[in-house]
């Protein structure tokens, strides 16, 4: 369960700052696209886990 809830604070973290990105100006942004890139990779690397974790519990069970 820590690693569904890992996932979501990510993705919302990712989302919330791309959301709040949207209304400033283009220098302001740009100058924020490493953050907004590394909050992207952070939720993809909890999602792949995830995965990951789920398709070793399905195999383990004999699935």
């Amino acid at each position: 369960m820590e690693l569904v809830e890992a996932v979501e604070l990510a993705r919302i973290a990712w989302r919330d700052t791309v959301n709040h990105l949207q209304h400033v100006s283009d220098d302001v942004w740009l100058g924020q696209m490493e953050a907004v890139v590394c909050l992207e990779i952070q939720y993809r690397t909890q999602q792949e886990q995830l995965c990951r974790y789920l398709y070793k519990t399905v195999m383990s069970s004999g699935g």
